[in-house]
């Protein structure tokens, strides 16, 4: 440890003392400038229940075959990260977990896919990114929300096309196992294909608990010749 000491008098004193005052001033003035600038943190991920059944740790997977295909796919949990964006004088908290689908053999076949969810307020939100070469995504679909939590039944107030959840079961089974509280949940998008290149049609039904996600995923994109029926076999769900 060093100690340093300092010897004054008191004319020396007298001679700096309105500077202290002044510099002590400006410091204040300062602070109180960086206080006004401070931007409000928004965070989008603010509801526990959403955190609680939902916050997926990388290493989480779900195994799923497709009764359409007969083929077994694998999705798991790849990244689970914050990301901080400032605008309009906020900061804005968004969270992001990304999924990818792979065969069950590790091969990323020509038809995969990846899915980002994200959160705001009691809204999970999913991008899915879907393609049918090797070569990047043919074309992707926002759900926003795919469900509100805690599950309401009725019009979740999609911004891009229709979601409702048509029924909520406290008990479902589904490739031998049970699940509890099941929302099904109808997302659908009708655009007549004259209107234009580029415009998607889904048909897409989710059944998703509480307790593990989605354990029932039926797709149809007819115009883009997507067509799976994935149902739950196997999982390791962990959470934060």
């Amino acid at each position: 440890m060093f100690i340093f000491e300092v010897s004054y008098n008191q004319n020396e004193m007298k001679k700096i003392l309105p500077a202290i005052i002044l510099a002590c001033f400006a410091l204040l003035l300062t602070d109180c400038k960086k206080k006004h600038k401070h931007l409000d943190v928004i965070d989008m991920d603010a509801y526990p229940d959403i955190d609680m059944h939902f916050n997926y740790k990388p290493g989480s997977y779900w195994i799923y075959r497709d009764s359409a295909t007969g083929r077994t796919d694998s999705f798991f949990v790849r990244s689970n990260y914050y990301f901080k964006l400032d605008a309009k004088g906020k900061t804005y908290n968004y969270h992001f977990i990304s999924v990818a689908d792979y065969n069950v053999d590790g091969t990323n076949p020509k038809d995969s896919s990846f899915w980002q969810y994200s959160y705001n307020g009691n809204k999970v939100i999913v991008d899915y990114y879907y393609g049918r070469n090797g070569y990047g995504w043919k074309n992707d679909i926002t759900y926003d929300p795919l469900f509100l939590y805690p599950f309401l039944l009725g019009d979740n107030y999609s911004n891009f096309d229709t979601v409702r959840v048509t029924g909520i079961d406290s008990v479902m089974m589904i490739g031998g196992q049970l699940y509890y509280n099941v929302a099904q949940v109808h997302q659908f998008l009708h655009i007549d294909s004259s209107a234009g290149r580029g415009l998607t049609y889904i048909d897409d039904r989710f059944s998703v608990s509480d307790s593990v996600g989605i354990v029932k995923m039926q797709l149809y994109h007819p115009f883009d010749t997507v067509n799976h029926i994935w149902e739950l076999q196997r999982y390791n769900v962990m959470k934060y």
